[in-house]
């Protein structure tokens, strides 16, 4: 199911932003078209939550180094399971 969600900015004007999520079964709210919906925090404030989860994905990410490349730019990591 996707939804419509507008974030104020900081600095004034809004951006739209288009979220995916999973089909539930059950009773689902029904709308008609494409409604927006307001969100309770400006854009900013919600990627601040986020900002130190993906800071350590991408600390852990840069750790793990290819263990070849080939000419054509091609990474490989071979891992031992």
């Amino acid at each position: 199911m996707k939804r419509l969600v507008e974030f104020p900015l900081q600095e004034g004007g809004s951006i739209i932003v288009q979220i995916d999520e999973p089909e539930v079964s059950g009773t689902v709210r029904a709308a008609r078209g494409d409604v927006i919906e307001k969100a309770r925090e400006n854009l900013e404030d919600a990627l601040n939550r986020v900002i130190p989860a993906t800071k350590s994905v991408v600390t852990q990410l840069k750790s793990i180094r290819p263990d070849e490349i080939d000419s054509r730019g091609n990474a490989a990591k071979n891992w031992i399971v």
